[in-house]
């Protein structure tokens, strides 16, 4: 992950990790414009509107390890099978060095007060990014999700484990899956096979998440000596947050616009439109998603709602044509 802007760049230290274990490294520039121009076909290929930006990223990720071959190694299952997720410490009340940059989550957080199960809920509802873009009257009709109580052990930590493991790793796993293969590529996520699943599950909780906030205390123990101490004991660590907003305001402004300015858009019942276009137009975090949100349920439903995907062209003026009933 290396912002232009940002003081998170980690581009260095993946390099230096390359060079201390022999491996050659390269490094895939996505420009704001091609976080647009591809949530399109990124959303057909999952088939779900359910993702974040950063299948965005992992999309021309993909692209790029298809032209070395046909079968990847990858990390996903880490962060949910060891505790690596900045908001596992935040809600157990340990801000510290290794949560830094995640000012606003822990602020959300703390508004929750005291109550476990509370604090639960604010650090993964993600609802509140559709609710506000939402037809006050279609919002009225849902159901919202709510996040999975605590275990019946009482432990925290545990549950925000099961919550990580069998809401979020599924999830990415799917998104991974999809992903890749749109690709011609399959994926085996390191951290999900063998015994690691059985032996993180087993680990007692002071090697998942420290006191100070660190996270994978564990696999950071284990790494030692296999890569530079430089980076095995970094703090600044800042996941792989893809910044959609900015790009939809500037390099892929017209993009969002047609697709917003789109008649369907406007008579599918679900939108505030004035809201959806005040999201476009307002200064806002360059790692928000609401409009991601919007965006990725609006392609969902052209593909699959309105039929777009079961449509082709003729090969010769580009005009659709319907795919036949058994061939869908």
């Amino acid at each position: 992950f290396g912002p232009a802007d940002g003081e998170f760049d980690e581009s260095a230290a993946a390099a230096a990790v390359a060079r201390h274990v022999g491996l050659p490294h390269e490094i895939v520039e996505l420009r704001d414009e091609d976080l647009i121009t591809d949530l399109p076909a990124v959303v057909r290929a999952l088939e779900m509107p359910i993702a974040g930006p950063g299948s965005l990223a992992l999309w021309r990720m993909a692209a790029r390890a298809r032209e070395h071959g046909r079968v990847v190694l990858t990390g996903t299952g880490g962060d949910e099978l060891l505790g690596g997720y900045a908001r596992i410490a935040l809600v157990l009340g340990r801000a510290g060095p290794w949560t830094r940059g995640y000012e606003t989550l822990r602020a959300r957080i703390e508004q929750a007060g005291t109550d476990p199960a509370a604090r639960m809920r604010a650090a993964f509802e993600r609802s509140p990014d559709l609710q506000a873009v939402l037809d006050p009257s279609f919002a009225a009709t849902l159901g919202w999700p709510v996040t999975a109580p605590l275990l019946s052990d009482g432990s925290l930590l545990r549950s925000m484990l099961w919550e990580e493991r069998n809401g979020t790793l599924r999830s990415l796993l799917h998104v991974e899956d999809r992903t890749l293969m749109a690709h011609g590529v399959e994926g085996r996520p390191v951290g999900c096979l063998g015994v690691l699943p059985r032996v993180s599950a087993a680990l007692p909780e002071a090697w998942i998440v420290g006191p100070d906030g660190e996270g994978k205390r564990a696999l950071r123990a284990a790494l030692e000596g296999w890569i530079p101490e430089s980076v095995r004991t970094e703090t600044q660590k800042r996941g792989f947050p893809t910044p959609f907003a900015r790009a939809a305001r500037g390099a892929g402004r017209a993009h969002g616009e047609d697709w917003i300015a789109e008649r369907r858009f406007r008579e599918r019942g679900w939108w505030n439109v004035d809201a959806v276009r005040a999201v476009l137009d307002e200064e806002r975090p360059s790692y928000d998603r609401a409009l991601f949100a919007v965006l990725c349920w609006e392609w969902w439903a052209r593909w699959f709602l309105d039929g777009d995907a079961f449509r082709a062209t003729d090969g010769s003026d580009g005009t659709p044509r319907d795919v036949p009933e058994g061939q869908r």
